[in-house]
């Protein structure tokens, strides 16, 4: 399979009940002059609501003013990952990327209350996986996700947040791709999947953990 995701013990995600799921699977043709047929699926182990009252979250960040023209040069956008209105830290579990084709890189800092950068957390070139510098961003499905040991989820005031940056060639597409859902258009986007941390007091009254 793709991907197999325990989540951290005592975590779990909530589903309603009767809910619906609407997947979005980016596949690569490698016959362009043909149909490639494949198959989908997505097994989900289940246990009562009342197990825990811990819920695993997720939290899609989007930049949709990206412009990209066709000029054989890199053009980068910043996106940033802040929610002013959160009352706890965010936990993080898991941190990733996400551009279509002319990605050519995406990494991920700290942000500091100034607004400046902080410590880089995130790096597209880097496999989290296998532990190495690839050496290129590999985009779309095959992009890499950095994950955070089930006892020490990584603490962030979403106050300050995380600040992207993603940068782009187009070489192949159109004069100009814009912010879409094909595979010919771009995308900005940054995902984290977190559990809610201690409360947010103000600055210096406490140290998340």
């Amino acid at each position: 399979g793709l991907w197999n995701w325990d989540l951290p013990p005592g975590t779990a995600f909530y589903f309603n009940p009767n809910q619906m799921f609407d997947f979005d699977m980016h596949i690569e043709n490698a016959t362009p002059d043909s149909i490639y047929s494949c198959d989908f699926y997505v097994n989900v182990y289940t246990e009562p609501a009342t197990t825990t009252n811990v819920y695993m979250k997720t939290a899609p960040f989007i930049n949709d003013q990206i412009v990209i023209p066709k000029d054989n040069q890199s053009h980068t956008f910043t996106l940033l990952a802040q929610d002013s209105n959160m009352t706890n830290y965010w936990n993080i579990w898991k941190l990733t990327s996400h551009t279509h084709r002319y990605g050519t890189g995406f990494n991920m800092w700290l942000r500091n209350p100034d607004g400046s950068k902080g410590a880089q957390i995130y790096d597209g070139n880097y496999s989290y996986e296998d532990g190495y510098d690839v050496g290129y961003y590999r985009w779309g499905p095959h992009v890499t996700i950095r994950t955070w040991p089930d006892d020490s989820l990584f603490p962030v005031n979403p106050w300050n947040g995380i600040i992207g940056e993603a940068t782009w060639k187009n070489t192949a597409g159109p004069d100009t791709v814009w912010w879409g859902f094909s595979a010919n258009d771009e995308m900005e986007v940054i995902f984290i999947m977190y559990v809610d941390g201690q409360p947010i007091l103000p600055t210096g009254v406490n140290t998340p953990v």
